[in-house]
């Protein structure tokens, strides 16, 4: 979501704070093309409930791994076991 800032409220607030006409409008011009990658705290809000949701299901995923290829190591050392045992 794009951030409207309003230029010349900035400036007049940073000619106040002692900025001259020139350097507020220099600092305006060079953070105006920002404006479109600024993000909201709601985008920051969105972006990590999103960034949670997506590690939970990948722990699940990497759970599910872990536990199917114990359980096929125990089924090749039980095979394994067993066929030594005829032996």
């Amino acid at each position: 979501m794009a951030v409207l800032i309003d230029t010349l409220k900035a400036a007049e607030i940073m000619e106040s704070a002692g900025f001259t006409e020139k350097q507020a409008k220099a600092v305006i011009e060079a953070f105006a093309p920002a404006g479109d990658e600024l993000v909201t705290k709601s985008d920051l809000t969105h972006g990590l409930t999103s960034l949670r949701q997506e590690m939970a299901n990948l722990e699940q995923r990497l759970t599910t791994r872990i536990y199917a290829a114990q359980v096929a190591t125990v089924i090749a050392l039980i095979g394994i076991l067993s066929f030594f045992s005829r032996i």
